[in-house]
């Protein structure tokens, strides 16, 4: 591995996307190419796919990758003490980001894990019933063409913690996507970008 300046990625803007088809493959480069060229065109070849923009978000936090650790175990032999390293849990992977559109019913059935709009109020369900929404997730970070994405095919989408109404600034929703295997059994992390010569699988 040699110094590579272009394989740095310096981020700018950011997109965050679900897809409440689950997906097995996340879009083309070209693809992705003619989002950033017409990010709010609705016949964009990702929006028209059918992912969900999940719009406005907090600059300040970005994007936050988070997770629980793998726990793991070394077994011995008779010979030697530390014979193979295993995994007993594997890795939960998740991110976070905070929604600025609490005026979106999408947002807040994300929020909810559901919810219906009656004579212009939004109701949600009911506390025992509220569970997280699944889809695949879509993670786009640009700076001026120059972009990274982060594709999951099964992600758990809800409410990372309160919702936040602060006096003389943004309103803010927080989510949460969680990382669950795929129904396919492949890979459940997918890092997107041109200087790959394809998708690279976690």
């Amino acid at each position: 591995m040699a110094l590579n300046d272009a394989a740095v990625q310096y981020i700018d803007t950011g997109r965050f996307f679900v897809h409440l088809n689950k997906q097995d493959a996340p879009p083309s480069s070209e693809e992705i190419d003619a989002f950033l060229a017409n990010p709010d065109l609705a016949t964009n070849p990702i929006l028209a796919a059918g992912y969900i923009d999940l719009g406005h978000t907090e600059a300040e936090t970005g994007l936050t990758f988070d997770g629980d650790e793998e726990e793991e175990e070394v077994l011995p032999t008779f010979q030697k003490k530390r014979f193979k390293r295993v995994i007993t849990t594997p890795a939960v992977d998740s991110y976070s980001i905070v929604a600025h559109q609490i005026k979106d019913p999408q947002i807040l059935r994300f929020y909810y894990g559901g919810g219906t709009i009656v004579d212009g109020a939004f109701k949600a369900p009911p506390a025992a019933s509220r569970q997280p929404i699944e889809g695949s997730g879509l993670v786009l970070l640009n700076e001026g063409g120059d972009w990274i994405g982060s594709f999951n095919p099964r992600v758990a989408v809800g409410r990372d913690s309160f919702i936040d109404l602060p006096q003389g600034e943004l309103s803010k929703v927080p989510l949460k996507a969680t990382v669950l295997e795929p129904d396919n059994n492949e890979s459940d992390q997918w890092w997107l970008s041109k200087s790959f010569t394809a998708p690279v699988g976690g």
